[in-house]
């Protein structure tokens, strides 16, 4: 099986270019050398695909769609562009020096999008062994499967385990808590370490603005009490080192809010980034309270390929770090936490 593989390896790497240049030489009609090397490059895409669809593990399946397949599409973009140089020069359109700066210009283009897809694998080997793991529940559809996977930032790797039941409500037993009028909708539940309940309304207006309420519920005595009104809230979180201190994300911004002195504060303006799709704002505190994960969303590389992504914020350093870019599945962006 080795020697199986590793022949469909040479064939996926080599077969394109021997092939590409091989009809060039021997096939003096242009629509004829499309048709033919069409074919040879349908067969390579083909390959591609059994290649990831065989692979035993997911950086077989990775390195095919991320690697092998640009590198066949470019050679068909390469191979047209030549092949109409090639067939001009012989029908004495311009003369043979003139195609041979034309190829080599097609070649810097090639090499140019290369550089961009070297860079991107050089983005992928980044330093990220400051932050904590990080843990989510992920979905694929073709075939279905859902699954837990386990980011490891020393490494920068993936490690997925399969799922077969969909894991339950946690707060199930504290949903009694909550008096909930018809028009409103609860957005977020979250419970402290230090028996406080905590809930979000979104309360819709007449006019299309969404604002939000966040209640906090003493589990003991059952006092409940407001404690935020502001803008559309995505997410909120206390912190772990104070639980007076809640970290919310509104109007494309991170804010603190003191419960004690009832003041608010902007630590991170301006999340909004207008290259990211599907963008879900969350707000995960590590145990230390140094990082914040405050953000999922989908990025898309030079190929138009898109992978899930998950930014921190480093409140030490002031920084904003993408950290968690992955086409392994969709990411259930409520599910995402630090690992312990």
């Amino acid at each position: 099986m080795n020697y199986i593989l590793k022949f469909v390896l040479f064939l996926i790497i080599f077969a394109g270019p021997v092939a590409g240049v091989y009809l060039l030489i021997k096939e003096k009609r242009l629509r004829f050398f499309y048709v033919k090397y069409g074919i040879v490059s349908v067969v390579l895409l083909l390959l591609d695909v059994i290649f990831a669809i065989t692979s035993p593990d997911f950086y077989g399946v990775a390195f095919a769609f991320v690697l092998f397949l640009p590198y066949h599409i470019i050679l068909m973009l390469l191979f047209c562009i030549v092949g109409i140089i090639v067939n001009a020069a012989r029908t004495k359109f311009f003369t043979k020096a003139e195609a041979f700066k034309m190829i080599g210009i097609a070649i810097c283009i090639v090499l140019v999008l290369t550089g961009f897809e070297e860079y991107r694998n050089y983005e992928l080997k980044k330093d990220f062994s400051k932050y904590p793991n990080i843990t989510f529940l992920g979905k694929n559809f073709n075939p279905y499967e859902c699954m837990i996977v386990k980011w490891n930032s020393t490494d920068n790797t993936y490690k997925k385990y399969l799922l077969v039941e969909s894991m339950g409500n946690s707060y199930e037993k504290f949903d009694y808590l909550i008096n909930n009028p018809d028009d409103y909708y609860v957005s977020k539940k979250y419970l402290d370490g230090t028996g406080n309940f905590y809930y979000s309304f979104n309360i819709y207006g007449e006019n299309g603005a969404i604002t939000s309420e966040v209640y906090r519920v003493n589990i003991a005595s059952k006092k409940t009490e407001r404690i935020i009104q502001d803008d559309l809230i995505d997410d909120f979180e206390t912190s772990p080192l104070d639980n007076n201190l809640i970290y919310y994300h509104s109007s494309n911004q991170i804010k603190i809010f003191n419960i004690s002195t009832g003041e608010t504060s902007v630590l991170l303006d301006n999340t909004k980034n207008d290259s990211l799709k599907f963008t879900d704002y969350i707000i995960r505190i590590s145990d230390d309270g140094r990082f914040i994960m405050y953000c999922k969303a989908i990025d898309y590389d030079l190929f138009l390929w898109g992978f899930d992504c998950v930014y921190v914020y480093d409140t030490k350093e002031g920084t904003t770090q993408e950290v968690i870019k992955t086409d392994l599945c969709e990411i259930d962006a409520d599910s995402l936490k630090w690992e312990e």
